[in-house]
């Protein structure tokens, strides 16, 4: 499985635009945060904006905030806006045809992990933005 952590990112995000309600964060700002680049920072802004969940400025002065209160945010809008492609994949490989395993076993997982992905989705639509704010000091 890949180390993707756009959703760790996003959520990273919104939290620090949370924690400063009203004022605008530059990505600069953002990436300090992160310890990462502002180019990153941007690029999960970008679709952060794409779904409503921010409002961004540019130029001098410029930045994002939120566009919801935390309290209106679910993780699954987050997971939604930064993910790409399924949280987990099955084997691109050609199978091996003479193993039965090597022949099914890819469409098996396939819909056992849709079927995962599905339920967290489920999950994360019950637990609000708010939820991680309150539980930073």
């Amino acid at each position: 499985m890949g180390k993707d952590r756009s959703y760790t990112t996003a959520l990273h995000i919104l939290a620090a635009l949370a924690v400063y309600p009203g004022g605008l964060l530059s990505s600069e700002d953002l990436a300090k945060s992160l310890k990462t680049n502002p180019g990153l920072v941007r690029r999960i802004l970008l679709k952060l904006s794409k779904k409503k969940l921010i409002t961004s400025f540019k130029g001098k002065g410029g930045g994002s905030r939120l566009a919801r209160t935390a309290t209106d945010i679910t993780l699954d809008e987050v997971y939604l806006a930064v993910k790409e492609g399924p949280l987990f994949r099955s084997f691109d490989k050609e199978p091996f045809k003479a193993c039965k395993v090597s022949c099914n076993i890819g469409g098996i997982l396939n819909g056992v992990y849709s079927d995962l992905e599905v339920g967290l989705i489920e999950e994360m639509k019950k637990v609000k933005l708010q939820k991680i704010l309150s539980e930073i000091n």
